[in-house]
């Protein structure tokens, strides 16, 4: 019989770089391929890893997110998309090459990131849910890391862009929160004409704008994201948390809920104690009650 162990590890790496939500079989996938990078993992988990000093024994889903997904996007955004496809079928005997290569190039593009962040673009925009950065001499392969920076500094969905050798735009999105319906918006544009294609999920997207239309596909973009329903309604009949609902508890049923991550928050408690109440705002946020603190959360979801 066909062993499929490195294809299910490499379907659960995948799944956690691409940021897709992890719901139904996505779920399954990268937990059953998470499990088996734990027992006996392909050459090239096991060599990375080692590299960077940590046991994956212990490996769990937002391993992949944070020490394995970059140093496979780094390869694709700076150098070739390749370099990633051959690290992950690498055997034994090339695999410890191929992390080493991948971590430099990670942090290289750490190193182009940095500077860029530094420089001030050549156009910006700053709507009531939009933050759009652009400048024709950024590398293409860093714009997406510089649009989940903004989306972080200003809370707004945020797409950064460079111009392609065509002369077109090419943006890269990414949202603060899941459910911010980016995908939705962008279909929106096409439909209307303003982008030339695009596409994406509810948290990241990209789409291909015209030079001269950069104004009004601002403009317009703030305007879908307006319209867009994000959030998820729900049904708020929790009053009182139970007298369970403890640190220990919590962890405990992250373990349950692993991998967590886009569609799959963990569930978060910092402190010791219980939630005394829960109270809806409207379809987009909560309000708890822990002891002396008044928490609020907005745009939550499932």
């Amino acid at each position: 019989d066909a062993d499929i162990s490195p294809c299910l590890q490499a379907a659960a790496i995948s799944t956690m770089a691409d940021v897709v939500p992890l719901t139904a079989n996505n779920r399954k996938l990268v937990r059953c391929g998470t499990s088996l990078m734990r027992e006996q993992p392909i050459p090239f988990i096991a060599a990375l890893f080692q590299l960077l000093k940590v046991p994956h024994e212990f490996l769990r889903g937002s391993d992949l997110s944070w020490k394995v997904a970059p140093l496979l996007n780094a390869a694709g955004r700076i150098k070739h998309a390749s370099h990633a496809y051959y690290a992950l079928v690498a055997g034994e005997g090339r695999a410890d090459k191929a992390a080493k290569y991948l971590k430099g190039c990670n942090e290289e593009r750490r190193r182009m990131q940095s500077e860029l962040s530094e420089t001030k673009p050549g156009w910006s925009f700053d709507g009531e849910r939009v933050s759009l950065r652009a400048d024709c001499t950024w590398h293409p392969g860093i714009v997406g890391l510089m649009a989940n920076a903004v989306a972080g500094e200003t809370g707004h969905v945020a797409g950064c862009g460079t111009m392609d050798n065509d002369g077109n735009w090419r943006f890269s999105f990414r949202s603060p929160a899941s459910g911010a319906g980016i995908a939705e918006a962008m279909r929106k544009l096409i439909a209307a004409g303003v982008v030339k294609s695009g596409g994406g999920h509810d948290a990241a997207g990209g789409c291909v704008v015209a030079k001269d239309r950069l104004p009004m596909f601002a403009k317009m973009l703030d305007q879908a994201m307006n319209d867009v329903e994000g959030c998820i309604e729900i049904d708020w009949n929790m009053t009182k948390a139970p007298d369970w609902w403890t640190r220990d508890r919590v962890e405990y049923a992250n373990d349950l809920l692993e991998p967590t991550g886009n569609g799959n928050p963990p569930i978060t408690l910092s402190w010791q104690g219980k939630i005394d109440s829960v109270e809806g705002l409207g379809t987009k946020g909560i309000k708890m009650i822990v002891g002396d603190f008044e928490l609020v959360c907005f745009t939550v979801h499932d």
